[in-house]
């Protein structure tokens, strides 16, 4: 029986700590991405690693982010 609840109380918190990577690689780029809209619309391009950066964070967001988020929901049913 304790066992049981060890492994509950080690998966919650592995739980949060996924979920807190998330939540700050999401701010991250987010942020990134702010910024270079925000040079693109004052300066008319963007340049460089912010660039890469950026397209990096994008494809992220729309590509693996959410197969991820599926897959971990999958996990905790």
């Amino acid at each position: 029986m304790s066992d049981d609840i060890n492994a509950n109380e080690r998966f919650d918190i592995a739980k949060v700590i996924v979920l807190s990577g998330w939540s700050l690689t999401i701010l991250i780029c987010l942020f990134i991405i702010g910024s270079a809209t925000y040079l693109v619309v004052t300066k008319g391009l963007v340049d460089g690693p912010l660039k890469e950066w950026a397209s990096t964070c994008l494809g992220f967001l729309f590509a693996t982010f959410v197969s991820m988020v599926k897959d971990f929901i999958k996990i905790n049913q």
